[in-house]
């Protein structure tokens, strides 16, 4: 959320995350441009960039997410109480950020909901942000 923030929401440019992805899609959209000859593949290079920034940070929110609440347990099946596998985990996360929270798995105690209600508002931001970073580029 970091890098996020940064490139999003301040004046100082890409966060480090953001900076390093991008440079080097820039290289490798450079690498095949001179390889091909062809100006279509840098066409791509925009909207293929903005897409991995936007995948990167998903991913690094989600993974952060499930590695706490993995860490930190709770998450039980909703109608048997089971405890929850590492794959149930990653889904319950999934299901966490995207706020969409069907509720075959849920928190089996207050510390976890607890987690879970901010790791859905992060993820409600998160969306936010990238629609906010993405219009202004497309624009352009």
């Amino acid at each position: 959320m970091l890098d996020v923030i940064w490139t999003t929401i301040t004046t100082k440019g890409s966060g480090p995350l953001s900076r390093h992805l991008v440079h080097a899609l820039k290289g490798l959209f450079l690498f095949f441009y001179r390889c091909s000859g062809n100006r279509e593949v840098l066409v791509l290079a925009g909207p293929v960039t903005l897409i991995a920034v936007g995948f990167i940070w998903l991913a690094g929110l989600w993974l952060g997410w499930f590695l706490l609440l993995l860490g930190v347990g709770g998450v039980v099946e909703s109608n048997t109480g089971t405890p929850a596998s590492v794959v149930q985990y990653l889904y319950y996360t999934g299901m966490t950020l995207s706020t969409l929270g069907i509720g075959d798995y849920k928190a089996g105690n207050d510390f976890v909901r607890l987690l879970t209600s901010v790791a859905a508002f992060n993820g409600l931001i998160l969306v936010t942000l990238i629609i906010t970073y993405a219009i202004p580029m497309v624009g352009a």
